[in-house]
């Protein structure tokens, strides 16, 4: 596979779910089972669909029932046993390499930090006094 097909096949889908409403994402994502193959990309595949992957399973976590879904999977306990936070032990937030830039691990290591939040979130009861708004 190319470098960035993943991602956009990730893009595609996620589009394809606004399209057919949350009750036949739900219905997809149970029946069909793509949280295999994603996660397995996460865990071999380069950083570029590690990120992707990370964003679509936020994307994914801001509906009540693919929070409930990935929770269920138990999806955040394989991310933490992924080598991310041996890596992150050791990582600089800034990679120089003719100039400065973020590295990619700590980019991957923000967008898991939100999925946690994002899942978090949506998992709160409907309290007001609980349930905080993320931004899209």
């Amino acid at each position: 596979m190319q470098e960035g097909e993943f991602a956009a096949g990730l893009k595609i889908i996620e589009q394809a779910f606004r399209l057919v409403g949350t009750a036949n994402m739900q219905q997809f994502m149970r029946n069909h089972s793509p949280l295999k193959v994603i996660l397995q990309r996460y865990i071999t595949g380069p950083q570029e669909d590690k990120v992707a992957v990370l964003q679509f399973l936020t994307s994914y976590a801001r509906e009540d029932q693919g929070a409930e879904h990935l929770s269920q999977e138990g999806v955040l306990k394989t991310l933490s046993l992924s080598s991310l936070i041996a890596q992150m032990n050791v990582a600089d937030f800034y990679v120089a390499d003719g100039h400065q830039r973020r590295n990619p691990v700590h980019l991957q290591w923000c967008h898991c930090l939100l999925l946690v939040r994002t899942v978090n979130q949506s998992l709160l009861p409907d309290s007001p006094d609980q349930r905080r708004q993320l931004p899209s």
